[in-house]
């Protein structure tokens, strides 16, 4: 029962908002731990070398038109715009739902280190050069510092309060490791470039599917 904004037999005379407050921390706590716990299962299924290699022909240019279509959202919310570019045959050998993690991950980070009137960027694109289908998404961001480039693929590393400055920017330390482990379970590379203030860039590399491969459209 509730009197006068109290809980009745409550001890110390706790108010219904602090009984509120607190079960709101223990629901945020428990949200934490739950994605904790998925990014680390996610992390050791990737890691996996028993788990034949993904071999089904994705494009992945289908996959960034749909990842980038579920941010827009989120991005627009926070005062940023998005633009995808693609262009070549974009096709890959590989797993299309953990191709799909890798560019959420990627633009989860990136929407959320860069201020509102910010802009991404997501590229997609055949390189002739290399022999490699590049993915890359480019922020304008809060950057990171050079000290902590060679670390941000390290598990549960973060880099400091800046980059986690608001219950937005919490985060397991994961997001980054688990997009190296899909990536080179694919035979691919990733890499990233930083300057402080001035945005962030992940560029994926990833070989191409056998031209006699037919590409599947992710569902």
């Amino acid at each position: 029962v509730v009197r006068n904004g109290h809980l009745d037999g409550a001890p110390h005379g706790r108010s219904v908002e602090e009984y509120r407050e607190t079960l709101t921390e223990v629901l945020d706590e428990a949200c934490s731990l739950s994605k904790l716990a998925n990014g680390l299962l996610t992390l050791a299924e990737a890691c996996d070398d028993s788990r034949p290699q993904p071999s089904e022909s994705v494009d992945l240019a289908a996959i960034a038109r749909q990842s980038v279509a579920m941010f827009t959202a989120a991005a627009e919310d926070r005062g940023l715009s998005i633009d995808l570019n693609t262009s070549g045959t974009t096709t890959v050998a590989g797993d299309a739902p953990q191709l799909r993690q890798v560019l959420g991950n990627l633009l989860d980070n990136a929407i959320r280190f860069t201020p509102a009137g910010g802009h991404l960027q997501v590229t997609v694109r055949a390189d002739a050069p290399t022999d490699t289908v590049t993915l890359a998404v480019a922020d304008t961001g809060i950057g990171i510092a050079a000290a902590h480039l060679g670390h941000v693929f390290d598990r549960f590393y973060k880099v400091d309060a800046a980059r986690s400055h608001d219950e937005d920017g919490r985060s397991g330390g994961l997001g980054l490791p688990i997009c190296k482990a899909i990536v080179e379970r694919h035979g691919g590379a990733i890499a990233v470039v930083s300057e402080p203030g001035s945005g962030t860039t992940v560029t994926v590399r990833l070989p191409p599917a056998a031209a006699s491969a037919p590409a599947t459209a992710p569902a």
